[in-house]
């Protein structure tokens, strides 16, 4: 089961490392379109324009290191099974397959769906630090834990 964990770990880092590029897009449109923007006679537009353009890029730029912690993360992952669910588990739950990594969502990988949660998700915190054949209360639902792979 380790290489599947660590095919989705690769996936993962394949779709953050995507990510990071997208962003890089952005932040590169958003300078351009800052020093390209030049002051006209509209004062007062010209103003809000330029502070839009700059919200743009600090947001960016925001993005930008987010995506980069994940990426950190997902390269620092162990792949050895732990007793106890922790940053890095896979599980297999009576509800579907949890990978408690960054918070990626749904990702297919041999016909079968998994979901990237980051630690930090409510679903996550309810799971961490639980074992085999404890329940989870979430959402009105039970997941019962099978597996910690």
């Amino acid at each position: 089961m380790d290489s599947i964990k660590e095919k989705l770990k690769q996936i993962c880092l394949d779709l953050t490392e995507k990510r990071i590029q997208e962003i890089e897009v952005g932040i590169a449109s958003a300078q351009e379109a800052i020093f390209s923007d030049t002051k006209n006679s509209a004062g007062d537009k010209y103003e809000t324009s330029r502070e839009m353009l700059q919200q743009d890029l600090t947001r960016f730029e925001n993005q930008l290191s987010l995506a980069k912690e994940d990426y950190a993360v997902l390269s620092n992952l162990e792949s050895s099974p732990n007793k106890l669910i922790g940053l890095g588990s896979l599980i297999e739950t009576d509800q579907g397959f949890f990978y408690i990594a960054v918070g990626i969502g749904k990702v297919m990988l041999d016909d079968a769906t998994y979901y990237a949660v980051s630690p930090q998700s409510p679903l996550a915190k309810e799971f961490l630090g639980k074992k085999k054949g404890n329940k989870v209360n979430f959402n009105q639902k039970e997941f019962s834990v099978k597996e910690i792979l």
